[in-house]
Order: structure tokens, then sequence, then C-alpha cells
């Protein structure tokens, strides 16, 4: 009987102390709440810092609170936890922290917020912030950036007058990049008007690679005429293009000459580009710098471009297999 008791007595505190500890558990959510709810930012910032690692949907409304908190720092996290969370019930208010807040870099966290969690309901007002001069030009760049994201075509008509009235020629390519990424009519007209006019260096390079890559033949004789240009790097990428688009061996020359060029991704391109134009001589060239090239990705594209040479080759021309 004295057993039973003792028992008993045993069972009953064990499970009195088990039900103690499970009092005393503290939700993680509730205490990051509490941290949250801290005015303090050093305390608060971690706080928000915990919402994304629990990725707990609870802490949307707290977060949508951190968006008017006065300290730049914890509305510029909360914006980045709403956009970690996905949390598409807060596009609205992360809209309209983009059109209202004084601080160029809060809007830029606003705008990547907007870009990660990918609701079209937020275009309006991307485009809105996009066409107003008096906006941050770094806060302009990032929406050109998640537009190129979202491939709209709504954008398109704001991105091409965009074209018609900005002189900053990093903001065009921005623009002229967002645009590039939208399948519309319009964009390949655009870029041409856009080749016919524009003479920076590097804003022609990207016209030109970006017509090479939507395949459009209709621009090859106006970029076949900047094989003649005085800019390296634009005979570079006509010659590139015009071997890709038109297979015209006119671009050999241009390309033989610059195989060993000392920037690997220009070399890179050249390689490629030069195996559908190459013929026997440009083979044997591919073949040696295969056994002199020590990077392993451009000795692959040499590779590629000996496999497209040889298989368009007349087969008198082949090398033998023996060989």
């Amino acid at each position: 009987m004295k057993k039973t008791i003792i028992l008993f007595l045993i069972l009953f505190l064990t499970n009195l102390i088990f039900s103690e500890k499970k009092e005393k558990q503290v939700d993680p959510f509730d205490e990051t709440v509490k941290n949250f709810k801290n005015s303090d930012p050093y305390i608060k910032i971690p706080a928000i810092d915990q919402f994304i690692m629990l990725k707990d949907m609870r802490a949307v409304p707290y977060l949508k609170k951190g968006l008017k908190d006065k300290n730049t720092f914890v509305r510029q996290r909360s914006l980045e936890a709403l956009g970690s969370l996905r949390a598409k019930d807060a596009v609205k208010d992360i809209a309209e922290v983009l059109l209202k807040d004084k601080d160029p870099s809060v809007q830029q966290s606003a705008v990547g917020a907007l870009g990660v969690i990918g609701s079209v309901e937020a275009l309006p007002v991307l485009h809105q912030v996009l066409k107003s001069t008096i906006t941050a030009v770094f806060v302009r760049f990032a929406i050109c950036e998640k537009l190129k994201i979202f491939k709209s075509t709504d954008s398109v008509n704001i991105l091409i007058s965009l074209l018609d009235t900005e002189e900053d020629i990093k903001f065009k390519r921005s623009i002229v990049a967002a645009l590039n990424s939208i399948d519309h009519p319009d964009v390949l007209p655009t870029l041409r008007k856009l080749l016919d006019k524009e003479k920076d260096e590097d804003f022609v390079c990207d016209i030109i690679q970006f017509l090479t890559t939507r395949n459009d033949t209709t621009s090859l004789p106006k970029i076949k005429s900047y094989l003649n240009s005085s800019s390296e790097k634009i005979k570079i990428y006509a010659a590139i293009s015009i071997a890709k688009l038109g297979k015209d061996t006119d671009s050999v020359p241009v390309l033989k000459n610059k195989l060993k060029h000392p920037n690997i991704v220009i070399k890179n391109m050249v390689i490629e580009a030069i195996g559908f134009v190459g013929d026997k001589e440009i083979l044997d060239i591919l073949k040696k710098m295969l056994d002199e090239e020590q990077d392993f990705y451009v000795k692959e594209m040499i590779k590629i471009s000996i496999f497209r040479i040889e298989n368009k080759l007349p087969v008198d021309t082949k090398p033998s297999k023996g060989k």
C-alpha cells in the first residue's frame, strides 16, 4: 500500500513540475512582439529581424506600424521584412511609403519590397514615382530594375516617353534595359530609333546587344555600319551581332583580331560569335587556343565554337577523326 502511495506521489509531482515548465514557456512570437513595442531602435530592429526568422504572418500588422516609425532604419527594416514575408496585404501600405516618405533610402527599400512581393497592384505607384523628376535618381534606377521583374506591358508607354525627356545616359540605359525585358510590339522600333540617334559608346553597345538577343535582322544594315566605328568596343559588339544575326563573314576580321581580348567577358563573346562564321583557318586558330587557354569557361566556349565550325564545314575540309 505504501509503495502505491509513493508511486502516486512521484507521478503527481512529476506532472506538476512539467505543467509548471509549460506555463513558464513563452511563445517566441509574443516575446518578439514585446521587444518590437519597445521604443528603442536597438531593441526594435532585432525584433524585426526575429519576425523575419519566424516567418509568422501574424507579424504583418506590427510591421505595418513600423512603416510609420520616426526612425529611418526601423522603417527600412520593416519594409524589408514585409517583402521577405511576401505580405500582399501590405502592398498599399508600402506604396504609401514610396509616395510620401521623405527619405530616399526608405523609398528605395519600399521599391525593393514591392518588387519582392511582385503584386501588379503596385505598378501604378511605381510608374507615378518613376515619372516624377523630383524623385531621387537612385530610387528611379531601383524602379527600372523592378519593372524588369514585372515585365508588364503597362510600363511600355511610360518607359518610352521617359526616353524622350531624360538626358542622363546612365538612367536612359536603365530605362532601355527595363523596356527590353518586356514583350511588346513597340519595343523593337524604339530600340532601332535609339540606335540611329544615340552616340554614347556603352549605350550603343547595350542597344546592339538587345537587338541581337531579340533576333532583329531588320537592324542589321545599321549595325553593320558600326564595323567602321572609331570606337573599338562598338566595333566588337557590331561584329558579334552581325555574326549571330546574319552569319555575315564581314565580321570575321574584327572577331579574329579580338580572340585574345584581355577582358574575359568580351573574349568569350567574341569566341562564341566567331563560331557562327568561322572557316577552316579560324578552326585551326581555335584549336591552338584550346591547347594554350587556362581559363575553364573560355576553354568550354572554344570547344562549342569548334563544334559549330566543324559541323558546318564541307565534308572534304573537315579534319579526319584520326587527327
